[in-house]
């Protein structure tokens, strides 16, 4: 558990709330961390995607859960997307606030480090299956094509983090929409349920 102190801020269709207020009172919130930047015409393809298949969160509340999504562009825009897409769940802007970079959201070292899923070189090794050896021969890889980089842990100065760069930003965004579209494309001759069905036996095979 992390205490919140930061008096986050967003705006909504009813002005400025807090971040405990995107809790409606209920004891757990579900933040999905929408790619649409202050500059964008629209939001993230891939985001868009997975905002599609969000439908009615009545079984959320009756389990005291709350989702909401958050973007940094200004909430117009958010509004206006919303509507144009068909959405009805709650959707607030973090524009102006360090909201999506405190959580890692949004990626920009100018801002704020840019941590690889918080792991060091160690933990992608052991979490990835990959001998030591082999994911520093990876990790040499990227740095080369200037998609990451090494920096020192910030609590531990013998330990290394990964950090995406911008350009690994980039590509990390271009390979999220050919996957989703990709993934769209197999799928598409399944059901809703059905999908649901194959995505359970699989995680029940890799043991998740």
């Amino acid at each position: 558990m992390v205490r919140m102190d930061k008096p986050y801020t967003f705006e909504g269709p009813d002005g400025t709330l807090g971040l405990l207020d995107l809790f409606e009172g209920r004891p757990q919130l579900v933040v999905h961390h929408f790619m649409f930047g202050p500059d964008w015409d629209q939001g993230c393809p891939s985001c868009s995607s997975a905002a599609d298949g969000i439908g009615k969160l009545r079984q959320l509340h009756v389990r005291n859960t709350t989702l909401v999504a958050v973007s940094r562009a200004p909430y117009e825009k958010l509004a206006a997307f919303r509507a144009r897409m068909g959405w009805s769940f709650p959707w607030y802007s973090s524009y102006g606030s360090d909201f999506n970079y405190d959580f890692h959201a949004t990626l920009d070292d100018r801002v704020a480090p840019v941590l690889l899923h918080f792991r060091t070189q160690e933990e992608l090794a052991a979490e990835s299956n990959v001998d030591r050896t082999s994911i520093v021969s990876l990790l040499d890889q990227l740095e080369a094509r200037g998609v990451a980089e090494r920096r020192v842990h910030p609590k531990d100065r013998r330990k290394r983090c990964i950090f995406l760069t911008e350009e690994g930003e980039r590509t990390l965004e271009k390979l999220r929409a050919v996957a989703t579209e990709a993934g769209d494309e197999l799928f598409a001759p399944l059901t809703a349920r059905e999908r649901d069905q194959l995505a359970a036996l699989l995680r029940k095979l890799a043991g998740v």
